[in-house]
Formats: structure tokens, sequence, C-alpha cells
């Protein structure tokens, strides 16, 4: 029997590599801190369609602004991430307008997304305090942050973890025309080139881990699909005879395999729009020959599925939806899954469940008791 090994995040985590959506997020917010702090009193940053802010006000040219005006305005612009529960404070003596809860500013402040999104909200109230220099400053202080963005912060500050793929399904279905969804594929274009960088810093040399090529490999009678959603290459490190690869999503520094970022078409409301599909997996698939290459293997004869790492989420629905229904899936015991524990198992088989269509969920599952962690 033919074994179709499916990798997720998960494995690169469990080999060290910090390629979460929410360690992505959590370093964009950092470095977009860092680079608006390091922008001076030019007070000028732009970052892709995620964020523009644009400040005429220099220190010395307070053109006609009360002291106390000037000097929170300064407050609040400046060193964004540099001791900011001080900022915080200094701006709320001066203005109490201004003043936020203190416990979601103690518990925000804690991540870098929480310091850009207590940073964001300043910016957009400042020009709103009580003061006769209101329409001044609103002439001078230019803020415009993507909707989309905004979510994604919103959604890590809230639940402490983000589907970026999910949002995006999400917010895709809530735009009303095509100049909604273009601003929409615009941001996530953005976003979509600051993970490509993000996860080329995170890649590096690594071993293979002697107890996962184990289970990977035990007890194999027939060839071996290593089939990757992830953009790097760590599944590299357990290639061996019989044992074929494909990044399904693409993967960083190769040009003829580009990545693929998006949703799945599955209940999207407006499927009318051209602009409204631009990112819909099932077509991203055919630019290039995996697709094709995956049909290949699933008609070679009967196989199994190994699950490592892998949420089984509805963003892959398009890809999974066909392995798990596909005529040569062994009837009985053929979907053994690699768990982080009994929680990570019950969310995948619920996950797997859904996307099944004539075919017994539990004949197909090999239970909990017989079934490992993916690394101890």
């Amino acid at each position: 029997m033919n074994r179709i090994i499916i990798i997720g995040n998960g494995f690169d985590l469990a080999h060290g590599l910090k390629t979460g959506y929410k360690d992505f997020i959590e370093d964009l917010c950092r470095n977009i801190l860092e680079e608006i702090r390091k922008s001076g009193e030019t007070w000028k940053y732009e970052k892709g369609n995620l964020i523009t802010l644009k400040m005429q006000y220099k220190s010395d040219d307070t053109n006609g602004f009360e002291d106390r005006e000037s000097e929170t305005l300064k407050i609040v612009l400046d060193k964004a991430n540099s001791n900011y529960g001080e900022t915080v404070n200094r701006v709320r003596r001066n203005f109490e307008p201004l003043e936020p809860n203190d416990k979601d500013i103690s518990q925000k402040i804690k991540t870098s997304t929480g310091n850009l999104s207590v940073y964001l909200d300043y910016l957009e109230k400042v020009p709103e305090y009580p003061s006769k220099w209101k329409d001044e400053i609103k002439n001078k202080l230019h803020l415009s942050i993507g909707g989309f963005f905004r979510r994604l912060l919103e959604s890590l500050n809230l639940q402490n973890w983000v589907d970026i793929e999910q949002e995006y399904h999400t917010a895709l279905n809530k735009c009303s025309d095509d100049n909604e969804r273009n601003t929409l594929n615009k941001e996530l274009e953005s976003i979509k080139t600051a993970l490509y960088e993000y996860i080329d810093k995170q890649e590096e040399q690594i071993a293979a881990i002697s107890e996962i090529k184990d289970k990977m490999f035990n007890d194999v009678k027939g060839n071996v699909l290593l089939l990757s959603f992830n953009y790097t290459s760590t599944e590299k490190y357990y290639i061996r005879e019989n044992v074929q690869k494909i990044h399904i999503h693409g993967e960083i520094k190769n040009n003829n395999n580009p990545i693929i970022f998006g949703c799945d078409k599955h209940n999207i409301s407006d499927t009318e729009s051209n602009e409204g599909l631009n990112n819909i997996k099932k077509y991203l698939y055919n630019n290039v020959d995996n697709y094709k290459n995956l049909n290949e293997f699933l008609n070679k004869g009967e196989f199994e599925v190994f699950i490592m790492g892998h949420s089984c989420g509805e963003s892959d629905r398009y890809i999974l939806s066909k392995i798990f229904n596909h005529k040569n899936l062994g009837n009985h015991n053929s979907i053994r899954i690699f768990y982080r524990d009994a929680i990570d198992y019950n969310n995948k088989v619920k996950n797997i469940d859904r996307f099944l269509e004539n075919r017994d969920l539990n004949d197909l599952l090999i239970i909990y008791n017989n079934c490992e962690p993916l690394n101890k």
C-alpha cells in the first residue's frame, strides 16, 4: 500500500521553526514599530497597503501649538515601542479623553501586536481630543490602516492566535463590490510579501528528527509521497528512495513553484466577480503541475494517509476533500493522525469528518489509543 504523508505547520514547529501565523504577525508588528521609531521627527512610514503614516510636524516648529499640545503629540508619535507603559501614562495625564482601559493596556502591551494596536488607537484618537488646535492637528496627521490588517491585529489580541487565510475568507464574504475586493486583495498581497520575507529568515540548517523519521516510514510497503502544505523545505531531510515530494502551496526561493496564499472557494458568497476569485486556491493550482502530480499518485493504487502537523482546516478543503474521498483510500484504518495532544487529535477528527462525502469516518480512522504524538 502506498502512503501519503500530509505535512503542515506543526511539522515545522516540531523542528523548532517559528513559522506560525502568530509568530509572523508578531514579528511584522515589531518591525513596523521599529521602523516608525527610526523615522524620527519625519513621522513618515509606509508598509505596502497595510499602514501609511505621514506627519507634517517638527518639534522645533510648533506652528502656534501650545506647549502642552505639542509635547503630548510628540509623546504619542515618538518611540512607540520603547518604554511604552510610561508613554501611555504621560498621555493619560495630559488628556483624559485618550484614556483607555488600564486592564486592556496592561494585557496588550505584553506583545508587539498589542503595542502596535494601542499605538494606532492613539494615533486615531489624537486629532479628536478637545482642543482649539483640533483642526490643525487633523491637517498635519495622516494615518491610513488597512481594514484587513486591523482585523488580523484584533483577532490576535483577542484570541492569541490567528488564521490569516480563514480571516481572508471571512473578509472576502463581507465585500460588497469589486472596489472593496480589490482593496482587500492588495492588502493580502502585502501580507504575502511580508510572509515570504519572514519565512525566508526562519529557514536554517536543521536535521531530521530520528523519532519522526521512524514514524514516517514504519512498516511502509509501497511508494511514499510527502505532501507539504508549508512554504519551507523541512521535509527535504526525510527524502529517500521511493519517496516523492510535492509542495502543493509552493516554496520560497523557487520561482518555478511560487507561493499560493489565499482561501478555498467553499462558502464564498459571491462567485460571479473574478476580482473575488483572484486568491482562490483552486484556480492557483493550475499555474504549476503540483496538482497534476498529486492526481497521478492518487491513481497509482491503494494508499493510506499519515497526518503530521496539519490541522486539516477549511482553507485546504479542495485538496484534502479530494484525498479523503478518493476511491483508492483504503477502507479501514487508513488515516493515522500524529497529534500534539488529545484535544488536537479530536479537532482533526472533526475537521476530517467535514470533508467526507460517502465514506464512514470511524472506518477510516485509526483510534486515538493506537496513534502517537508527532514528537514526544
